[in-house]
C-alpha cells in the first residue's frame, strides 16, 4: 500500500472521530437536550454573537453538533476519494460516489443550521433537504457499493455492507411507528427522532471505519 493511499485510508477514522464524537459530546453539553423528546438538530442555541462567541452552554452545543457535523463531512472526502480509486467495478465506484454525496450532505445540515432568526441562518431553508437526503444516502451508499463488492467476489463482506443498509432502513421504520403508537401517542413524528438519527451516523461511521480497516489490512 502506497503512502498516498494509507493517508487517505485515515481519513476514514479521522471522519467518524469528529462527527461522532463531539455530536455526542454536544448531547452531555446542552443543558436542554433529551433524547425522548429532541432531534439532533435542534441540539443548542446560537447566541447570534459569533462561532467563536462562548456565551453559554447552549452555544458550545450548537457549536460542537454543527461543527462536527461540518468537519466530519470534510474530512471523509479524502477517504471516499481512495474507494472511488479502489472501486472494482461501477458499482463500488457508483456506492463511494453516492457515499461522498452522503457527506456533503451531512456539512451541509450543519451550514443549514436551524434558527428561529432567518438573518443568522440565510441557508435554514435547505437544512430539512440536506437532512433527508444524507438519511436516505446512509441507506443506499453502503446497499450499492455492497452489491459492487458482492460482484467482485468479495461476497461476505458485500453481504455484510447491504444488512447494515437493510438494519438501518428497518430502524426508522421503527421509530417511526413507536414514536407515533407508543411514545407520544399523538402521531408526531417528525420532532423527536434523535435515536434513529444517531444510529445513522454510527452506522455510516461504523462502515467508514471497517472499510478503512480492511484497506489497511490489505483487503
Amino acid at each position: 500500500m502506497t503512502r498516498l493511499r494509507r493517508t487517505l485510508a485515515y481519513f476514514g477514522f479521522a471522519a467518524p472521530a469528529a462527527s461522532i464524537g463531539l455530536v455526542f459530546l454536544a448531547t452531555l453539553v446542552d443543558p436542554k437536550y433529551s433524547w425522548a423528546t429532541r432531534s439532533l438538530s435542534s441540539m443548542g442555541e446560537s447566541t447570534g454573537l459569533g462561532l467563536l462567541a462562548l456565551g453559554s452552554s447552549n452555544q458550545l452545543a450548537w457549536l460542537l453538533f454543527n461543527g462536527g457535523l461540518f468537519a466530519g463531512g470534510i474530512l471523509g472526502l479524502p477517504f471516499v476519494a481512495l474507494l472511488w480509486m479502489d472501486a472494482r467495478n461501477t458499482l463500488e465506484r457508483v456506492g463511494a460516489g453516492w457515499f461522498g454525496f452522503a457527506l456533503v450532505c451531512m456539512s451541509g445540515v450543519g451550514v443549514a443550521f436551524l434558527e428561529s432568526d432567518a438573518a443568522a441562518a440565510p441557508f435554514d431553508q435547505f437544512h430539512f433537504l440536506f437532512a433527508v437526503l444524507l438519511f436516505f444516502s446512509i441507506a443506499i451508499a453502503p446497499w450499492i457499493h455492497g452489491s459492487g463488492m458482492a460482484l467482485a467476489d468479495d461476497k461476505r463482506a458485500g453481504v455484510l455492507t447491504m444488512w447494515l443498509a437493510n438494519l438501518y432502513a428497518v430502524q426508522w421504520v421503527v421509530w417511526i411507528i413507536l414514536e407515533a403508537m407508543v411514545f407520544t401517542g399523538d402521531g408526531d413524528t417528525w420532532t423527536y427522532f434523535a435515536v434513529p438519527e444517531f444510529v445513522g451516523a454510527l452506522a455510516l461511521g461504523g462502515w467508514a471505519i471497517w472499510l478503512a480497516t480492511r484497506k489497511l489490512r490489505g483487503f
